[in-house]
């Protein structure tokens, strides 16, 4: 009997609407143990860091006015990799079946014969209400709630609206801020009041969340004011009259901050600032690629003791992924001491069943080279393992003192810009002297009134030589630090204006 080829499966995992953590406990294992993963726009890139580093990533995202890959190529490409026995997620934003043509993705599989699990996503029709402080429905106000999208030809858009005209409950439309004109104009014809509360939200993970709250009378001027620019939800009914956000006055509430460095980066800074009421927006998005390094592992796993370093997170993935690829014995390690940049970097160390030896009390390349300097035992050779746009600070302080430190590129961060960056912000916040430079290259233009605010003299003199003035700089390399240091900045700006 002829056995049967084996097949791998695709799994279509909702990534939500927001920040990584939108995502479910199920869909995230998913993906951290998925041999290929095929994703969307609009998914927050910190969800691409849990992938394996083994595993093949494919962009298909679809916007408009953009070109875009054919869902015609995207379910070929999902059977082609299933079929190599693959187990492949369809990572789509939001949730693969509202107006995701994930249907269509699994009649496609269906046809080919491959086996596929679906786990429902965070759907923006529902989160980014209640993310604005708006819920959909309410007791005595709205019992039904109606969605469709915008997103379709001009004649099919018309006979659904003066069909949505009358309907009571609550209307959102997704996909629909080009044609808001039209859905307004339509619905004021049917009948449906002029005074009928509107807003249009974006949130989650958008690079410019927004809320603009209005009637359906001059919901149109109002957004035309604010500049609103997709992603974005309409939302008509009563309900939007509630508006129960919280009223609170945090810290920073009214402070607009802007994002740079890595994915990971800005997500710890986002989450913190977020909860002190700021409002956050992402100026670039960066990527780590691995680096085709050559390694000499068995120098490194030899007898005679050293150091292994580290200076972030990343290079510790690379450092272990370049390890199983050599198929090197971690027991090989019995005679390497670690050494660590910070608490993060030594958490993740652990995470690989190591204890770092050595962390400053400072999270800074200086005070890691110092304290290197004071524990390091004569002999002892020191292999830094980092980033393509690491800075050579530690290298050339062990030089200094003619330690020898053999330094491994293991990645490479790959920057770009963001949409979505239009208007003034209060602050601009730096976590590198790589990421200063990588915004300056990228031809970003800072207006005079907005604060820098650097982590370390390393990266505040970055920022010194390609903005040509002085920024703030954070006590320690930390979220806390950083935010510690923006509200002091915020106090001595209110005292100079009493």
């Amino acid at each position: 009997m002829k056995s049967k080829k084996p097949m791998g499966c695709v799994c279509l995992v909702g990534a939500g609407c927001g920040g990584k953590e939108w995502i479910t406990v199920e869909g995230l294992a998913l993906l951290k143990s998925c041999d290929a993963v095929v994703y969307d726009d609009l998914i927050d890139a910190g969800l691409l860091e849990e992938v394996p580093l083994q595993a093949e990533r494919f962009y298909v995202g679809k916007r408009s006015h953009k070109s875009s890959a054919k869902q015609e190529d995207i379910q070929a490409l999902l059977v082609r990799l299933a079929g190599q026995n693959k187990k492949v997620v369809r990572l789509k934003g939001g949730d693969p079946f509202v107006f995701g043509r994930g249907g269509e993705e699994i009649q496609y599989l269906n046809d080919h014969q491959i086996p596929w699990k679906v786990v429902p996503g965070i759907s923006s029709a529902l989160a980014i209400p209640a993310e604005a402080g708006i819920p959909v429905t309410h007791r005595g106000i709205s019992r039904s709630i109606h969605i469709m999208t915008a997103h379709t030809k001009e004649d099919v858009l018309r006979k659904d609206l003066e069909q949505f005209a009358n309907l009571e409950g609550t209307l959102i439309f997704l996909m629909g801020l080009q044609s808001l004109e039209t859905i307004v104009n339509i619905l004021k014809e049917k009948g449906r009041n002029g005074n009928t509360p509107a807003a249009i939200l974006s949130g989650g993970n958008t690079a410019r969340p927004y809320k603009v709250v209005g009637t359906l009378e001059n919901i149109l001027e109002k957004a035309n004011e604010e500049g609103v620019a997709t992603p974005g939800i309409i939302m008509i009914g009563d309900v939007v009259a509630l508006d129960l956000q919280n009223q609170v006055d945090l810290p920073l509430s009214g402070t607009r901050i802007g994002l740079t460095g890595t994915d990971d980066f800005q997500e710890k800074l986002r989450e913190k600032l977020q909860l002190l009421g700021a409002e956050t927006v992402s100026l670039m998005g960066g990527r780590c690629e691995e680096l085709k390094t050559m390694i000499p592992w068995g120098q490194i796993t030899d007898s005679k003791r050293k150091w292994i370093v580290f200076t972030s997170v990343q290079g510790i993935r690379y450092f272990f992924y370049h390890c199983r690829k050599a198929g090197v014995d971690y027991r090989g390690f019995a005679s390497c001491s670690f050494a660590v940049i910070g608490a993060a970097t030594g958490k993740e160390l652990k995470e690989y069943g190591f204890r770092a030896d050595l962390c400053p009390q400072e999270y800074t390349s200086m005070a890691l080279a110092d304290e290197l300097i004071l524990q390091r035992r004569r002999g002892e050779e020191v292999f830094l393992f980092c980033s393509r746009q690491g800075t050579d600070v530690l290298s050339k302080k062990l030089a200094e003192v003619q330690i020898p430190c053999h330094r491994f590129d293991v990645y490479d961060t790959i920057f770009s810009p963001r949409e979505g960056q239009e208007g003034m912000l209060d602050f601009l916040l730096f976590g590198s002297a790589g990421g200063v430079r990588a915004f300056w290259s990228l031809g970003y233009q800072k207006e005079k009134r907005t604060c820098g605010v650097c982590i370390g003299q390393v990266c505040a003199d970055a920022y010194r030589e390609c903005f040509k003035e002085e920024p703030v700089v954070a006590a320690s390399a930390t979220v806390e630090a950083m935010t510690e240091v923006l509200l002091k900045k915020i106090q001595e700006n209110e005292d100079d204006s009493i």
